[in-house]
């Protein structure tokens, strides 16, 4: 051993110990020995000096030392022999490089691991000093790494750096190694221990170069949409390819009539041309010549030179390129009218990094820019914005149209099947509430990025405004083939989130099928069919719905409805009904809920639960929730006038409506702050909206309960909100679900989830009301729980403000003016308003 064998004496006295020393000294160990008088010392003894030999307690070494002694030397020399062989198995066994250096940072030591790694043997390494096989561009972070770990004495982890092979390729290596120290603090050498990551690593710049190449494409598509010349476009085209995407050089070649040589018309490399070091443009080639850019243009067809020095390459003016460290190209063909009128010219550094992957989107870019080069030719600019999106640069709707009417022509003659999807980003409006609009354009514009990666034709597939896609499978075999693909791979595009701004964001969609020849004839009802199934999986809660026949009248029935709403809205066909609140202790009228009804002039009266939700699609429920407000305040200082009695009222919040940056100042102003009146209104919130933007809310909330408006949290128990939301949030109520209620009577777990609900709200020091009560037993069993306030049909069903008015006038007071309800009063109410 390298060190001297350590000894641990458990129990032994000082003839003992030094018995053992020199027992072991004369074979010709060096020994260091501690001993441990309890089991406390023994323990730390353990931690702390890592013992190689536990000596026994003194009877037991008496034993050995009288009866054994010529076998003790032996045996310890075995137990040494056997745990060297342990660690000599482990070293030679495991896949990662172990090795030793000595204080000049030279190889002392390497396990046979280093042959899988980088090719050498163990004793290739001897005396060898390890910054030798460091990569140049690492060795300067590989040295400062080192320096720290002598200068401050402990090992360091993960450094990663590239290793030269036997073959002169560089291996990825990621490094954790210590100092060894000697007894007067000095570092005399390192251990460590070293894992190949190269594959790893490949994987992921692969993934980061194809993002790279994804962010030139949408920047690309960004650039078409506003330039409006050619040379100015190519060379825009030519930046972003070195800006975004990382190649060294972009070059794009336009064929002149009539001259066989090709010259660049624009070009672009950010370093070299930074430092005035490359003359450009490059010399180019000739038309009838057999370089990857004359071969991209003669065939029409992309040309990859995956290895420049390859003698197979044929590639004009080598020399220049292998100087400037180009190894690998990419010729693109740019067709106008099917025609190649040039070719977009990429570089790289390195060899065969041309994946079928980089390739496929670099195709659609070289398309991309065809396209426009083609409407520069020929179309007139609005013409040209007309058809596209300028956000996600995917085909509007009527050029999606277009392409999709010969597509519908094709199946019909051929009798294949044909199917139209489209789908909806959900809550991208919440996005762009608790985010910013720009993230939400972010988002579609990441959204189209992948719709152009998985579907090979940027024909097929369009955005139809407000987070509204569409893409058309062809060749299909049916409907059951068609359902395959849908969650394959379109649905598939949602399974991993998206980043924006260093945020993730999972995206959820819903979507909508038609199938060519079954309800559609055409490209328009296609189409149509296909967001008639889109409505109808959204209002159902389905993930995605195929078309049918009968959704086509339902849809009438919805637009219909949609229209009476929104007449609704502007003619002011709303109503507010009011619920009274009563304290279980005292009897006294606490307050009401206020309660929206429509009262449309066809149907009668009609529940929120079936309207409320079509306001929030239609994006109508910020007017009707701010109307709302106005009305219960001007009902409640009515009522309050008329019965001499402050009423208080409660309204309810929808989560769009809280979502608003300025929603409590736009309360705040109804309320008038400022003013003397008191305040006389609550509000109501859903457990659900406690999720959302926890500390956004908080502080609006905080703020309208610092004016005196008192919050509540409704359907309490219905949601997910944790023990931890709820005591962030600055609620003053919890208000229990009537679902909890109905079946209170018959005991068993409703009544279980009630009285948990009761006493989590006082240990939070909240109040709690109960909805639904509808007869005097639930009222009791709810007096016994300890729950402080109750409301429902056994107090009174939802009534307009003069019946409100009326029913309070009737009710028994106290001296000091508060309204007491008694049993005999309750039973009268209800035979009255039952």
């Amino acid at each position: 051993m390298d060190r001297p064998v350590r000894v641990l004496l458990l129990d032994a006295d000082a003839l003992d110990a030094d018995t053992i020393k020199r027992q072991l000294e004369s074979a010709g160990l060096e020994v260091t020995s501690r001993a441990a008088v309890d089991a406390a010392a023994f323990r730390s003894a353990l931690a702390e000096f890592s013992p190689d030999i536990i000596a026994l307690q003194r009877n037991a070494l008496e034993r050995v030392l009288k009866d054994s002694r010529n076998r003790m030397t032996p045996a310890v020399e075995r137990a040494l022999r056997e745990k060297e062989q342990r660690l000599r198995d482990i070293v030679e066994t495991t896949q990662d490089w172990l090795w030793e250096l000595d204080g000049e940072g030279r190889y002392v030591f390497s396990n046979r691991a280093v042959k899988e790694i980088l090719g050498y043997r163990p004793n290739d390494l001897l005396a060898r000093n390890h910054l030798d096989y460091v990569h140049p561009d690492d060795r300067t972070s590989v040295e400062l790494a080192w320096e720290r770990m002598n200068r401050e004495g402990y090992g360091t982890a993960g450094i990663v750096a590239r290793w030269r092979g036997k073959s002169g390729e560089y291996r990825w290596l990621e490094k954790n190694v210590i100092p060894l120290i000697d007894r007067d603090g000095r570092v005399h050498g390192h251990r460590g221990a070293d894992r190949d990551i190269t594959v790893r690593r490949q994987q992921e710049a692969r993934i980061a170069r194809m993002n790279r190449v994804q962010m030139l494409l949408t920047e690309v598509y960004s650039a078409i949409l506003h330039i409006r010349d050619r040379e100015e476009l190519l060379s825009e085209a030519c930046r972003l390819a070195v800006q975004h995407a990382g190649y060294p050089l972009a070059t794009a070649y336009v064929q002149q009539p009539g001259v066989k040589a090709l010259r660049p018309v624009a070009w672009h490399s950010l370093a070299e041309v930074r430092n005035n070091a490359l003359p450009l443009p490059l010399p180019g080639e000739r038309v009838d010549g057999r370089g990857p850019v004359a071969r991209a243009i003669q065939q029409s067809d992309t040309v990859v030179i995956a290895n420049l020095a390859d003698p197979d390459a044929d590639v004009p003016f080598l020399p220049e390129q292998l100087k400037l460290g180009f190894h690998a190209t990419v010729a693109l063909p740019l067709l106008v009218d099917g025609t190649a009128i040039g070719a977009l010219q990429l570089h790289s550094r390195d060899t065969e990094v041309f994946t079928d992957e980089e390739l496929k989107l670099l195709r659609q870019l070289a398309g991309n820019i065809s396209f426009a080069l083609q409407y520069l030719k020929s179309q007139d600019t609005v013409e040209f914005l007309e058809y596209f999106d300028p956000l996600t640069a995917l085909a509007r709707r009527s050029l999606f149209l277009q392409r999709l009417a010969p597509m519908v022509d094709s199946a019909e003659k051929l009798q294949h099947a044909l199917v139209v999807l489209v789908f909806d980003v959900e809550r991208l409006r919440d996005i762009n509430d608790s985010i910013g609009r720009h993230a939400g354009d972010r988002v579609l514009q990441l959204i189209a990025e992948r719709l152009k990666s998985t579907f090979r034709d940027p024909r097929s597939m369009a955005h139809l405004g407000g987070g509204v896609f569409a893409v058309v499978f062809g060749d299909l075999v049916d409907a059951l083939d068609a359902s395959a693909v849908l969650k394959a791979e379109a649905l598939g595009l949602f399974d991993d989130p998206y980043r924006v701004d260093g945020r993730e964001i999972h995206i959820a969609v819903r979507a909508g099928l038609a199938h060519f020849a079954d309800n559609a004839r055409d490209a328009d009802s296609l189409l149509r069919n296909a967001e008639t199934a889109l409505a109808h999986a959204k209002e159902a809660g389905e993930k995605y719905l195929h078309h049918r026949l009968s959704m086509n009248a339902e849809a009438e029935e919805r637009l219909s409805r949609d229209n009476r709403l929104r007449r609704a809205v502007a003619e002011h066909e709303f109503l507010v009904h009011y619920q009274p609140k009563v304290n279980l202790a005292t009897g006294a009228v606490e307050g009401a809920e206020a309660l929206l009804r429509w009262n449309d002039p066809g149907y009668g009266i009609i529940s929120p639960a079936s309207f409320v939700p079509l306001l929030e699609s239609l994006g109508l429920i910020d007017q009707v929730g701010e109307w709302v407000m106005r009305q219960a305040l001007a009902d409640a200082r009515q009522c309050s006038e008329r019965s001499g009695v402050p009423l208080r009222v409660a309204v309810n919040v929808s989560p769009r409506q809280l979502r608003q940056p300025d929603f409590a100042g736009m309360v705040l102003a109804l309320i008038g702050r400022g003013s003397r009146q008191p305040v006389i209104i609550d509000l109501e919130i859903t457990e659900g909206m406690l999720l959302e933007d926890i500390d956004g809310t908080s502080r609006k909330l905080e703020r309208l309960r610092a004016a005196g408006i008192r919050i509540s949290i409704d359907d309490f128990g219905t949601g997910y909100s944790s023990l931890r939301v709820l005591a962030r949030l600055p609620v003053d109520e919890l208000k229990i679900d009537r679902s909890f209620i109905k079946d209170l009577e018959s005991g068993g777990d409703q009544r279980t989830v009630v009285e948990t609900v009761i006493g989590l709200a006082k240990s939070f020091r909240l109040k709690t009301v109960a909805e639904g009560v509808e007869t005097k037993e639930q009222a009791a069993i709810l007096r016994e729980l300890g729950c402080d306030a109750i409301q429902g049909y056994w107090i009174s069903k939802p009534v307009g403000i003069p019946e409100l008015e009326q029913w309070l006038s009737r009710a028994p007071r106290r001296d000091d003016s508060a309204i007491v309800l008694s049993e005999d009063f309750l039973a009268a109410a209800l035979r009255r308003t039952g």
